[in-house]
């Protein structure tokens, strides 16, 4: 059986939750057709939307097989070299761009980040590369590497709790109803995010064990039922982590 958190990654921005600045400026970019030919930078806290983004980011530009993954801390100018020459052409499909994902960035090696400045200032206008690191302390992102000529060459999304915080608890509380894995109420989905820190594949974890099922079949504050907004303290629910 797929793992929740698999089978609830969004496929497009109507689905991905919190983060609307964010969300805002990468479709804006895109109607206006000037998407193409950049590097982003995504950072913040683990499990509340980074690796989604990027995939996201990429199906703008390419179908699904046309996208490429690595660890960083793997990834080497030979690596760099081979990937220029693909993406100096367009693929087959209904997208036809091509996409480059770099996961963890805070373990490329200082030669990879040599040879990237240059990459990153000759990308095609059919393709992308997005950075993803939890490493939200930029000035030592690189130990003793000075981080700023690859930042500079990068639009940077830092994703934050407070952006998604209350998005994130309704939308838990969403799944584990439509998967008959709820009938807690919205504080103690309140409570679960606050103890796995807003990890939203952390909770979709937790709730997969059954941990929010109750055995009276009462359904409390209901996500799905109607508005919630004033029966929790979503700001104090943040604030409990930050």
């Amino acid at each position: 059986m797929t793992a929740l958190f698999r089978k609830y990654r969004p496929h497009d921005f109507t689905h991905f939750v919190g983060h609307e600045k964010t969300k805002n400026v990468i479709q804006l970019m895109t109607r206006r057709g000037t998407l193409g030919g950049k590097a982003f930078f995504v950072s913040g806290p683990s499990g509340i939307g980074k690796t989604t983004l990027s995939y996201l980011i990429a199906a703008e530009i390419c179908d699904n097989e046309n996208f490429e993954e690595f660890d960083a801390g793997q990834f080497t100018p030979k690596d760099i070299d081979d990937l220029e020459r693909r993406l100096r052409s367009r693929c087959i499909g209904e997208r036809s761009g091509r996409a480059v994902i770099l996961n963890e960035a805070h373990g490329l090696r200082q030669d990879t980040i040599r040879k990237l400045l240059v990459t990153l200032e000759r990308i095609p206008l059919h393709a992308v590369w997005v950075f993803t690191t939890t490493n939200t302390g930029k000035e030592k992102l690189f130990k003793d590497i000075d981080c700023h000529p690859l930042m500079s060459r990068c639009i940077k999304f830092e994703l934050a709790i407070e952006d998604c915080a209350q998005q994130i608890i309704q939308r838990a509380m969403e799944i584990a109803e439509l998967e008959g894995l709820g009938g807690a109420g919205i504080e103690e989905f309140g409570k679960l995010a606050v103890d796995c820190k807003f990890n939203f594949r952390e909770m979709l974890t937790e709730i997969e064990k059954g941990v929010m099922i109750r055995d009276d079949g009462i359904i409390r504050g209901s996500a799905v039922a109607g508005s919630i907004g004033g029966e929790v303290d979503w700001d104090a629910m943040a604030d409990a982590i930050l």
